[in-house]
């Protein structure tokens, strides 16, 4: 996590935030997807040593809104889709290891 918002904005994930207080799992899939975006949506930038994933569901929550980046060289990717997956939330990236995320974390406490 600190990677990912050491290279992109985390700052809603602070205290007054709007994304202030959604959690580790959600602190983490915020930053995650912040860096993604902020790399034009490159699918080698949501890699995370395999803990994360794109997804085409939108993970925001309550006032806490993710980013989206749409890149314009990928638009015909996106206007060629069918089906839920051409949301504008495609290409999100997510955590999808939580449980063992959070085991390893209490593991090293």
């Amino acid at each position: 996590m600190k990677l990912a918002c050491s290279m992109a904005d985390c700052t809603t994930l602070y205290y007054g935030g709007s994304c202030y207080g959604i959690g580790q799992k959600g602190n983490v899939s915020y930053a995650f997807n912040s860096y993604y975006q902020q790399q034009k949506q490159d699918p080698k930038s949501c890699e995370f040593d395999g803990f994360g994933m794109i997804t085409y569901l939108d993970p925001s929550m309550g006032d806490c809104r993710f980013l989206v980046g749409v890149d314009d060289s990928k638009s015909s990717a996106v206007t060629s889709c069918s089906g839920p997956c051409c949301t504008v939330f495609c290409g999100i990236c997510v955590l999808v290891f939580w449980v063992f995320m959070y085991l390893r974390m209490m593991g090293s406490a």
